[in-house]
């Protein structure tokens, strides 16, 4: 019956394997007795035989000597055959047992390659390369520069601009020059590329390091907002989904790329103190927008050991000052474990000042936009935002409005050296763009020029007042405080921050620090309601974004509006004397300059002076710049 077969084919196999033993152990039982039978007595008798035929031809010869000599031989050899038996028999046992034991070692390491070669075919055939690159791809979808007041948010691969490379020498904020290794040049082709109008890009570096293990290592320094991390969420953009973007040239090896934001992992790194592989394993891949990925034993290790990976380090400089210098050190461990693999390290100069390693990095700098990098930009930011506006994105009058729009802002820049000298950098001009495409143009009439503010100063002034006023507004977002309460909130909380050295600052604290200000605010008549302090946070971290929440900390959104904030705070409570006070202080420089753009600092540049180290004459200059 149909519900036998089961049972009949296991019964079947079973008899099948024991007939299988059987014959298996029948031809080994024959082999045994043929060798007893036969080799053995070949091996004993044959010394034997040999000697004694030698013996009676000698002495039929008469060649007396010689038969004596030949008695003796034969005798050893007859010794050899009684002590042979027990040997060879002992013999052919050890070794029967050391040729069992050998083939099932064969037969072990046989099936551990198997299941290798299928476990290998089952993680291809799950496609786990291809979503790790998905995922890191969402994770670098948009363009989005920290601290950049959008409208919109365009797709990073319709706006992004190829930042240009070099290899000068850079200037910290001492002034000091950081140079490359002792005794290192970059060789002729790159030195070329930097000298030609298209400049030297990442990808001609990248492209480089396969021949040559010292473009490997490499630092690419800037000041803030001149595009380090959109650089690299750009390459990662387009490894992960594997396209040849415009000026991306042949040859650039495959890679997978790993973009660790040091700010975000300085504390598992300075404090569990994993190595490399640890930390991508247990924190960065599951970390990774999506679903969470399984990965193949030894994915991260192997793919480092055989140099198919990419680790990018991006901001060196925003790592606190205490965990800095032995965050470099695990840095420099992790390039020396794998020098197969390729590492990029970012930072500002001054931060770069304290990076310990032994093996200083190759240094690049990222250069400022220039115009056809401005313009493109502007462009290329205009017609994203037509076309995502758009009902019908590809029509042409959606790509004519974007250049006149745009060129409306590019006439304007050409007529004013200091906005133009802003934009040179990214983020500013970003800032640029956001501010003149909410303004509102008379369709009939592009012509018509929307003044936009001069010095970096106020356009940080119209940033706060379009992210807490005016575009709440249009969005018809009812705030819980007007925008110039909310600022003056903001003020005094960065002012506090600054004083106690704070870039981040937890919840619980912030919100008692919060409480604190508005009841003051409020006993001084200044505030006369009561506020919500979850609802005022929520609209800072959602509706401004002005300030941001990474992990369990808070922040604002560029590290340039708390040194505006707290310049604001001093100028209208008249406490100079704590710029004058904590001017050799480093976490106070970006105060002070944003100070010094807003008044006649003369007090604070006579107290510089008088200091006289270069340090202070440094930041003295500076002052007079932003003046």
């Amino acid at each position: 019956m149909p519900e036998d077969k089961p049972e009949n084919q296991e019964t079947q196999k079973k008899e099948s394997n024991t007939d299988t033993s059987s014959n298996l152990e029948s031809h080994k039982k024959a082999s045994r007795t043929w060798i007893n039978k036969t080799i053995i007595p070949l091996i004993r008798f044959s010394p034997v035989g040999g000697s004694g035929f030698m013996l009676i031809s000698l002495f039929l010869q008469q060649e007396w000597v010689y038969v004596i000599i030949s008695f003796l031989i034969t005798l050893v050899f007859v010794i050899w055959t009684a002590y042979s038996d027990s040997f060879l028999t002992t013999f052919l046992e050890i070794y029967d047992q050391r040729a069992t034991e050998d083939a099932n070692s064969l037969i072990a390491w046989v099936d551990k390659v198997d299941k290798s070669i299928k476990e290998t075919i089952k993680w291809q055939l799950a496609g786990v390369e291809d979503k790790y690159l998905q995922s890191q791809g969402n994770a670098c979808n948009y363009y989005s520069t920290e601290g950049t007041a959008s409208t919109f948010r365009p797709i990073l691969k319709d706006v992004f601009v190829p930042l240009e490379l070099s290899a000068e020498f850079i200037q910290d904020n001492s002034g000091q020059k950081i140079p490359n290794p002792r005794g290192y040049q970059w060789d002729k082709q790159l030195v070329k590329l930097m000298d030609q109008q298209d400049g030297l890009t990442i990808w001609d570096v990248l492209k480089r390091a396969q021949s040559n293990s010292a473009y490997r290592t490499l630092a690419i320094l800037a000041w803030g907002g001149y595009g380090k991390t959109t650089l690299l969420r750009y390459v990662t953009y387009t490894y992960a989904f594997g396209k040849l973007q415009r000026g991306v040239p042949r040859g650039v090896p495959k890679l997978l790329p790993v973009l660790i934001l040091l700010r975000k992992w300085q504390g598992v790194i300075s404090e569990e103190k994993p190595d490399l592989v640890t930390l991508i394993e247990k924190h960065y891949l599951p970390s990774l927008p999506g679903k969470k990925l399984s990965f193949p034993p030894n994915w991260v290790k192997n793919n480092l050991d055989n140099g198919k990976m990419l680790v990018m380090f991006d901001g060196y400089d925003e790592v606190k000052e205490e965990w800095r210098t032995d965050l470099g050190k695990w840095i420099e461990k992790s390039m020396n474990d794998y020098p197969d693999s390729y590492f990029i390290l970012t930072s500002r100069p001054a931060g770069y000042k304290s990076y310990q390693g032994e093996n200083q990095l190759n240094i690049l700098r990222l250069k400022a936009f220039n115009q056809s990098q401005r313009d493109r930009f502007i462009h290329q930011w205009y017609l994203s935002r037509e076309r995502h506006i758009s009902a019908k994105p590809d029509n042409p009058i959606v790509k004519e409005t974007a250049y006149q729009t745009s060129d409306n802002l590019i006439a304007q820049l050409e007529t004013r050296d200091e906005l133009n000298d802003l934009a040179k950098n990214p983020l500013l001009l970003n800032m640029i763009v956001n501010l003149h495409s909410v303004a509102i143009f008379d369709p009939s009439d592009y012509s018509r020029k929307i003044q936009l503010p001069q010095k970096r100063t106020q356009l940080y002034q119209e940033i706060f007042k379009l992210q807490l006023g005016d575009r709440p507004l249009v969005k018809q977002i009812a705030m819980c405080l007007e925008a110039g309460i909310a600022q003056k909130i903001l003020q005094k909380l960065a002012l506090s921050m600054v004083i106690n050295n704070q870039p981040e600052i937890q919840e619980k604290i912030l919100k008692s620090a919060l409480g604190k200000i508005i009841s003051k605010l409020q006993s001084n008549g200044i505030l006369d309601e009561s506020v919500d302090i979850n609802l005022f946070l929520n609209q800072m971290l959602d509706v401004s974004e002005l300030l941001v929440k990474k992990d369990e900390y808070y922040e604002f959104a560029h590290l340039s509006f708390q040194g505006y904030l707290a310049s604001k705070e001093i100028i209208e409570t008249s406490q100079e004397n704590l710029l004058i006070d904590n001017c050799d202080k480093s976490w106070w420089r970006e105060t002070i300059l944003l100070y010094s753009a807003q008044v006649n600092p003369n007090n604070l540049l006579r107290k510089l002076i008088s200091i006289g180290t270069k340090d202070s004459i440094t930041l003295a200059l500076r002052c007079i710049e932003e003046t």
